[in-house]
């Protein structure tokens, strides 16, 4: 939630391309190309002359550094090219319905402000989907804020069980799930391996970690040890299972953002002597968290023997990817105002920490990036996770790409959604397939965390619209929110945002989280003529929840690349079945599965149109 410069936001940009080798980098450390950035509205981040320290006492990796990247890991397999542009489909009018009021969503999100609402009164929420009572329809999980001064209002979260019918039921106290502090993210996974998703909530104040006995769940915190309370700190925000060291059991990673605690309040507007709640500028991070799973429900902090003690950390969202695809899984940490993190797994126990190196840690003018919405996916279809972030208003959105072997380079601009993006402020997004053409677009939610900005004579408003862009097919996007539905022409102050599919029809209905007011729910409203395919991925000596793993589709001559995950976006957490629009094909050539554990798996031509179940190690998949 970093405010931007206003010196930068509406500049030309020119994307950067990296360059391996001693004779390329990033600019070998020396001078940044573009003038200094801005952090948080109120430092700079600078490259030292020969690849040292930067402002903060980040260090910017000359190019030997980025040699150190690549010498590091071996990719498994190089990516294969891109489709050509000649693949696409012609464009389908696709028209979303925010159903959430009739479909019995009857949650409104409280920030249960004093006044004037605090920075942590508008960082929220994230929302969750998982399936929690087994029965093959995702359910979802709101989260609320508190009442932080003695007021007595009684405020709690929400679990809305899926009725199969297109309603819900909210079965929040039925199942033991209240929450038990203010809101702010959510990650579901199945830490146990019991078959039941469990569920961790990161709140302001201790987090809770709830297991889940067959749609009941219980409060083990205490005994798990997972309360994020380890360094003193109680501004938790995203969180991620991750099973970073390949032993089958999910490990728990967890972000801080700021002291708030030990900060103001209240800040006057930028250019203006109108108050309102405060940027992270003004405040100093924090640390984020690594609990190894001992199993039998105990964890243990292991940060600082893992390599992941980073202090100053303003983590917002936490996301499982693999970058350099050597089938160990490297986390993503999105900073609010400060520079990325990008924690590669050496393989031994332990993480380095290479987000400038893999040029990620800022954007491609040297600017910090606010990062409210984090996300992987291979939009060019050539094998390859590319990373999607989300950023403040006058600042536009980035897109990375990925050489595949985990070296980065912005074309945001490139690709077209730079300066479309600029006049909001982005929070959850990322890369969905919403026509089903077997191409990943991009969907993010919009909203500003200044409630009092609506007070000023300018353009800028707190509550904004969402925003859809289609993939074309040859590396660039076109807008198309205009044509999406009238769900598109509401406004929010939006937050959390995930995609799934809600009732098991083959499309993506996106679920937006919205600080203050109801959740949206974005009924998809089908594909005629397009075909799909679902994979759920059970693991046996891999975790269960096979998070981590790597997926293949070949079909129609397309091969489509997705990465097991739940946490991505904002805050948020979702389904771990993978989606995999089809376009015309209605048979898949081809299925290739890389397992957590390393255990490869391929199966051969399977109809379009069903949901499969993979287990580990079976012989044939499930209809």
């Amino acid at each position: 939630m970093a405010s931007s410069d206003p010196d930068r936001g509406r500049s030309g940009r020119k994307d950067r391309r990296l360059q391996g080798g001693p004779e390329g980098g990033r600019d070998r450390g020396g001078t940044a190309r573009g003038s200094e950035a801005r952090l948080g509205g109120a430092g700079s981040v600078r490259p030292a002359a020969g690849g040292g320290l930067a402002a903060g006492g980040m260090a910017l990796l000359p190019a030997a550094g980025v040699l150190l990247w690549t010498a590091g890991c071996t990719p498994r397999s190089t990516a294969q090219q891109a489709a050509p542009p000649a693949a696409r489909l012609e464009p389908l009018s696709i028209q979303f319905a925010n159903v959430a009021r009739e479909a019995g969503i009857t949650f409104r999100h409280d920030d249960c402000r004093k006044g004037m609402a605090t920075m942590m009164e508008q960082a929220g929420p994230g929302v969750a989907a998982l399936d929690y009572d087994g029965d093959g329809w995702q359910d979802l999980y709101f989260l609320n804020g508190r009442d932080l001064y003695g007021r007595g209002i009684q405020r709690r979260n929400a679990l809305y069980r899926n009725k199969r019918d297109g309603t819900f039921e909210d079965v929040t106290l039925e199942a033991g799930v209240p929450g038990t502090g203010y809101g702010q993210g959510a990650a579901a996974g199945d830490f146990d391996n019991d078959g039941d998703t469990d569920l961790y909530l990161c709140q302001y104040g201790p987090n809770v970690l709830y297991r889940n006995d067959g749609g009941r769940f219980t409060d083990i915190t205490a005994a798990a040890r997972v309360d994020g309370m380890d360094y003193k700190e109680p501004f938790h925000t995203g969180a991620t299972w991750v099973d970073y060291d390949r032993d089958g059991l999910l490990d728990l990673f967890v972000g801080g953002y700021v002291k708030f605690h030990a900060g103001p309040r209240y800040c006057p507007l930028p250019g203006s002597t109108q108050l309102s709640n405060c940027p992270p500028s003004v405040y100093e991070g924090t640390y984020c968290i690594l609990y190894r799973n001992l199993g039998g429900g105990r964890f243990r902090n292991v940060t600082k023997e893992a390599g992941c003690w980073l202090p100053q950390s303003k983590a917002l969202t936490c996301m499982v990817t693999d970058v350099n695809d050597d089938g160990w899984p490297d986390i993503f940490v999105g900073n609010d105002g400060s520079p990325a993190f990008l924690l590669r797994n050496e393989r031994n126990g332990r993480f380095a920490e290479v987000g400038f190196a893999a040029g990620v840690a800022v954007s491609a003018e040297m600017s910090t990036m606010a990062a409210m919405g984090v996300d992987f996916g291979d939009y060019r279809n050539d094998g390859r996770l590319a990373l999607f972030v989300a950023d403040f208003q006058e600042k536009p959105n980035h897109l990375f790409e990925n050489d595949g072997a985990g070296l980065f380079t912005e074309v945001s601009d490139a690709a077209g959604i730079g300066q479309p993006s600029v006049d909001f402020l982005k929070f959850g997004g990322g890369f969905v397939d919403y026509d089903n053409d077997g191409w990943l677009d991009l969907f993010w939610a919009n909203g500003h965390v200044y409630p009092e900005i609506d007070k000023l004579n300018g353009p800028t408003r707190y509550k904004q619209h969402p925003q859809l862009f289609r993939n074309r097919g040859d590396g660039t996007f076109e807008e198309v929110t205009s044509g999406a539905g009238p769900a598109f022409a509401e406004k929010w102050a939006s937050r959390g945002a995930i995609w799934l599919d809600l009732w098991n029809r083959g499309v993506q209905d996106i679920v937006v989280a919205n600080n203050s007011d109801p959740p949206a729910l974005l009924k998809h409203p089908g594909t005629p003529g397009r075909h799909w395919l679902s994979l759920r991925l059970v693991g046996r000596s891999s975790c269960r929840d096979a998070i981590g793993a790597r997926v293949v589709v070949e079909a129609g001559g397309i091969r489509q690349t997705r990465i097991v995950r739940t946490s991505y976006s904002y805050l948020s957490s979702s389904d771990t079945r993978l989606h995999f629009g089809l376009g015309r094909a209605a048979r898949v050539d081809r299925v290739e599965i890389r397992w957590p554990g390393g255990r490869e798996q391929s199966f051969s031509d399977l109809a379009a149109d069903a949901p499969y179940t993979v287990e580990e190690g079976a012989a044939a998949v499930r209809g």
